[in-house]
């Protein structure tokens, strides 16, 4: 978000909730932990990564901490933000943000076996938000995907949707993500128009 406040806050939230809701690592996150002690180099980094962000948006302390709020981020589904400045939909990249400006962040972002690992992460991530758990954020409340500002930034009434239906029809949050669009709206247009672009999906053009 162009407010960096929000990043720091977001942060200071997710400390927050995972000291007070510790949990069993998941799979993925106990397999980087794994990763993390077998490869001295990257723990070195990760370790310095860490203490090298500045005190004032320093959220994380340990590498122990780390794990757990990667762990806390596997079970966690974005909420809707209606002040575009603070707006933080990805929150592992909320996460590493400062650690990744920091020399050792930059150099073990490079290096195949992190990201590998993170992936994994990512993917039990994708898996919760492909749960019926994640489904809790589709609701009409003011961090709610249904809440009036959402809808009028996703054009919400252009998508296939059942209000009467708990959650409007959608059983968890990647099911609204990749929610269908009505026949009838954003038709193609100019498919033999060379002079036309037809984007895939929402997108900003640049033309340079």
């Amino acid at each position: 978000p162009r407010d960096r406040h929000a990043i720091t806050a977001h942060n200071r939230a997710l400390k927050a909730a995972t000291s007070a809701n510790e949990r069993p690592l998941d799979p993925s996150v106990r397999a980087f932990a794994e990763m993390l002690q077998n490869d001295s180099v990257i723990r070195m980094l990760v370790t310095r990564m860490i203490t090298e962000v500045p005190e004032e948006h320093r959220t994380v302390e340990t590498v122990a901490e780390l794990l757990q709020q990667l762990n806390q981020i596997t079970m966690t589904a974005p909420q809707w933000e209606e002040d575009k400045e603070k707006r933080i939909f990805f929150p592992m990249s909320a996460l590493f943000t400062y650690m990744m400006m920091t020399t050792p962040g930059m150099a073990v972002f490079r290096m195949p076996k992190m990201n590998d690992a993170l992936r994994g992460v990512l993917g039990a991530w994708c898996a919760y938000l492909d749960s019926g758990e994640s489904a809790h954020v589709l609701n009409e409340g003011p961090n709610g995907w249904f809440s009036e500002s959402a809808i009028e930034y996703n054009k919400l009434w252009q998508f296939k949707l059942d209000k009467s239906q708990l959650h409007w029809g959608f059983d968890c949050f990647n099911a609204f993500f990749h929610r269908e669009i009505k026949p009838d709206q954003r038709p193609i247009a100019g498919k033999d128009d060379p002079e036309v672009v037809v984007s895939p999906n929402d997108l900003s053009l640049i033309h340079i």
